[in-house]
């Protein structure tokens, strides 16, 4: 499942990505992890619970992690985000 949502999304790109530290000052390795391992968790969710291409685009959910889950609470608290999401 791994290769095949890297592949398809090119998530390999993701270590090459350089977010502006002035935009994204808590942008780390962790981070950047947690970024590709969220995407693996919910194209295997989408394919493992047989989900059609229009659920996969439409989804009200994700599979988020701890390190993501942080990020996006410690951003909402200074005013800088949106931790909104509906986690399955």
């Amino acid at each position: 499942m791994e290769n095949f949502a890297a592949e398809w999304l090119q998530l390999r790109d993701l270590r090459n990505a350089v977010p502006d530290p002035d935009l994204f000052p808590q942008f780390d390795e962790n981070l950047r992890d947690a970024f590709r391992k969220e995407t693996e968790l919910f194209i295997a969710d989408q394919i493992r619970d047989d989900h059609g291409i229009a659920d996969l685009l439409s989804a009200n959910y994700t599979s988020s992690t701890s390190v993501w889950r942080s990020t996006m609470e410690s951003e909402t608290s200074y005013g800088t985000g949106s931790a909104a999401s509906n986690e399955r």
